[in-house]
């Protein structure tokens, strides 16, 4: 037993690094400013002018063994899997633009690579004028956090 200590310690430092960047990657209290800022800049930097930003305060649900963020598990589901010591909160962001085609999709470019944990909701794509020379974006994001349940002690 004592000699696989080295490859047990191994293993947990590799979890240990895989956790810290998954932990990198949620939008939680701590980062919705940053992640709020970054949008912003995101829209200017592609050349499109920000008519709307809002990101919501987020929804929670108990995390399950085995779940998936996007299911909305009923109490029998929650009862089968078993519930974990965390708990997931869901963050809705709707972000509205304007810009040219080649702007909005060089935005769209950049919320694509960027490496949070999301997911598009909905995405509308219209033309703002006339001569449809102008596009406007509109967006429903969902990040997403883990948090530990705090103890009711």
């Amino acid at each position: 037993m004592a000699a696989k200590l080295p490859e047990y310690e191994g293993r947990l430092q590799e979890e240990t690094q895989r956790l810290g960047q998954l932990r990198l990657r949620q939008v939680d209290e701590q980062s919705v400013t940053d992640l709020r800022s970054w949008l912003v800049n995101a829209a200017r930097q592609a050349g499109c002018q920000v008519r709307r930003i809002d990101l919501a305060n987020p929804a929670s649900r108990p995390w399950l063994v085995d779940d998936h963020p996007l299911e909305n598990p009923s109490k029998q589901q929650a009862q089968e899997k078993g519930v974990s010591p965390f708990v997931l909160q869901t963050r809705a962001v709707t972000f509205s633009v304007t810009g040219s085609a080649p702007e909005v999709f060089a935005l769209l470019k950049a919320i694509d690579s960027d490496a949070r944990l999301m997911h598009t909701q909905s995405l509308d794509l219209r033309p703002t004028g006339r001569d449809a020379s102008d596009l406007q974006l509109d967006l429903g994001l969902q990040y997403f956090a883990l948090v530990r349940q705090k103890s009711a002690a």
